[in-house]
C-alpha cells in the first residue's frame, strides 16, 4: 500500500533548500492532511475515533475505497512535489545568475519579513490592557518591528514547525499527552511568540511615560509557573499549543511564501468552528459543524492562500514576479489536493459512522418496544401467574422434599377423589391387602409406575436365543 510523503524518514522529499520552506511542514494545510492520513493507517479506530463515531463502524469496503483515494492522493502528490523541486531548481539559477537578481531576492524576502514582524508587534500591542493606539506612532512600530525580526533570527533554530505530538507519531512512538505535555507545548508559544516580541517591545516603550509598566505585562505572561494538573490544563486551553498565525514567521524566515500574510492567504478558523470557516448561508440556514481536518487532531488556526498573488508592482523583476507567482499557484494546489481528500475521507467516515449509529438506535428501540409489548400482552393475570410460579419453585423445589402435613401417609391407601374404592386381596393368613399391592396405588409421593389406573400385561413370549 502506498503511504503519503510525509513521514519521519522521507520529510525531506518535501524540503525546498532555495524556495526556502518545507511544502508539508510549513504550509499547515499539507502538514494536517498529512498526519490525518498517517494516523489512520497507523491506527484506524483512534482516527476514526477522533470523528466521533464508533472505531468498529468500517467495513471492508470502505477501506478499500479509503485505499483506492489514498493512491489518487499520492499520484497527484508526486507530480506537485515534482514541479515544486523544479521551481526549485530555477529559482536556485535565478540566485546564481547575477548579484542583482540575488539583492532582488533578498530584499522581496526581507520585506515579507518585515511585514510579519509589523503584524506581530500589532498584534501584541493589543494584547496589552489599556493602551491607546494613537500614543505609538508608525515609525516607533517600525522600530520595534526590526527588533522583533532581529530577535526572530537569533531563535529562529530552536523553533519547530511540526504540530504538538506530531513528529512522535510519525517515528512510530506516541503516548498519550496529558495536561503537563501540553503546558510545556504552551510554555513554548509563549517564549518564542510573545515572549520576544514583548522583550523587544519594552525596550522601545521605556522611555515613553506611562507605558514602561506595561511592556512588563508581556514577558509576565510567558513566565507563568506549572502549578497544579487543573491549572496546567487550564493555561494550555488559554494560550493553545502552538503559535498564534502573528507569530508563525518565525518558522521559516528565508520562504518565499507568507502562509499567513492576508495579501495572499484567509484564515480558516479553528477547526471544528464553523463560525469561523462556515458561515451562515444565505437562506439563514446555520451549516453542519466543520469537520476539515477532523482526524488529524489539530486545533490550531489554519489558512488557505488565495486565487490572487502579489501585485506587479510589488516584486518590479519580471523573472522574480513569474518563479513567486508561479510558487504560489503550485502550493494552493497542493492545498487544494488535501482538501479534497480530506473532504472524501470525511464522507466516508462520516456515511458509515452514521448508518451504524442508525442501525445501533434502532436496534435498542426494537429490543425496548418487544420488552414493552411483552408486559402488555401479560398483564394482571400474567404478573399474578410468575408470582406464583416463582413461590411454588421457593416452596417445592425438588420431589425430595418432605410431603405436606395434609399428605397421607406411606402405609394410608390414598385419599384421593380418582382413587379406586375397591380394596385389594386380602391376605388369607392376617387378612390384610399385600404390602406390593398398596405400595403401588396408595403410597406418597406417588413414583414413576404409579397410575390411576390398572397397568396392561406385559406381552410374554419366547425368550431369544
Amino acid at each position: 500500500m502506498e503511504q503519503p510523503l510525509y513521514t519521519h524518514k522521507n520529510e525531506f522529499d518535501t524540503e525546498m533548500g532555495n524556495l526556502g520552506y518545507n511544502a508539508s511542514v510549513h504550509d499547515l494545510v499539507v502538514q494536517a492532511a498529512h498526519t490525518e492520513l498517517n494516523r489512520y493507517f497507523k491506527d484506524e479506530q483512534e482516527a476514526v475515533r477522533l470523528w466521533g463515531w464508533d472505531p468498529g463502524s468500517l467495513h471492508d469496503a470502505d477501506r478499500y475505497r479509503i485505499v483506492q483515494l489514498l493512491r489518487s492522493f499520492v499520484y497527484q502528490e508526486r507530480l506537485i512535489v515534482t514541479a515544486l523541486d523544479w521551481l526549485d531548481e530555477k529559482f536556485g539559477d535565478y540566485l546564481r545568475s547575477s548579484p542583482e537578481a540575488r539583492r532582488q531576492a533578498e530584499a522581496f524576502v526581507s520585506s515579507l519579513n518585515l511585514a510579519a514582524a509589523r503584524r506581530a508587534v500589532d498584534y501584541a500591542l493589543r494584547a496589552l490592557p489599556g493602551v491607546p493606539t494613537d500614543w505609538i506612532k508608525n515609525d516607533k512600530r517600525e522600530q520595534m518591528a526590526k527588533d522583533v525580526l532581529a530577535k526572530w533570527q537569533q531563535k529562529a533554530p530552536e523553533t519547530d514547525a511540526h504540530a504538538p505530538g506530531t513528529r512522535d507519531m510519525m517515528s512510530g512512538f506516541h503516548k498519550e499527552r496529558n495536561a503537563f505535555d501540553r503546558y510545556h507545548d504552551a510554555q513554548k508559544v509563549l517564549e518564542q511568540g510573545q515572549g520576544l516580541v514583548g522583550a523587544a517591545i519594552m525596550g522601545r516603550l521605556k522611555g515613553m511615560p506611562g507605558l514602561g509598566g506595561l511592556a512588563h505585562y508581556l514577558v509576565k505572561e510567558s513566565s507563568l509557573d506549572r502549578g497544579s494538573y487543573s491549572e496546567a490544563e487550564q493555561f494550555a486551553d488559554s494560550v493553545g499549543e502552538y503559535l498564534p498565525p502573528a507569530f508563525r514567521r518565525i518558522h521559516a524566515l528565508r520562504s518565499i511564501i507568507d502562509f499567513h500574510d492576508p495579501e495572499i492567504a484567509r484564515t480558516l478558523g479553528r477547526r471544528g468552528d464553523y463560525f469561523s470557516s462556515r458561515p451562515w448561508d444565505p437562506e439563514e440556514m446555520k451549516k453542519p459543524d466543520d469537520t476539515t481536518f477532523k482526524g488529524s487532531g489539530f486545533g490550531m488556526e489554519l489558512w488557505r492562500l488565495k486565487d490572487q498573488g502579489y501585485p506587479r508592482e510589488r516584486i518590479p523583476d519580471g523573472l522574480l514576479y513569474d518563479l513567486v507567482d508561479t510558487a504560489l499557484a503550485v502550493q494552493a494546489e497542493y492545498q487544494l489536493q488535501c482538501f479534497f481528500v480530506d473532504r472524501e475521507l470525511a464522507k466516508i467516515i462520516d456515511t458509515r459512522g452514521k448508518d451504524e449509529q442508525w442501525l445501533y438506535e434502532k436496534t435498542a428501540e426494537a429490543a425496548v418496544e418487544r420488552a414493552r409489548a411483552r408486559a402488555e400482552a401479560a398483564g394482571f393475570w400474567g404478573l399474578v401467574g410468575d408470582i406464583l410460579g416463582l413461590v411454588s419453585a421457593v416452596a417445592w423445589p425438588s420431589s425430595r422434599r418432605s410431603p405436606p402435613s395434609w399428605a397421607p401417609s406411606r402405609s394410608s391407601p390414598l385419599s384421593a377423589p380418582w382413587a379406586r374404592t375397591r380394596r385389594p386381596p386380602a391376605s388369607r393368613a392376617t387378612g390384610t391387602p399385600p404390602r406390593s399391592a398398596v405400595s403401588r396405588r396408595t403410597c406418597w409421593p406417588p413414583s414413576r409406575s404409579w397410575a390411576p389406573w390398572p397397568r396392561a400385561p406385559r406381552a410374554r413370549g419366547p425368550r431369544p436365543a
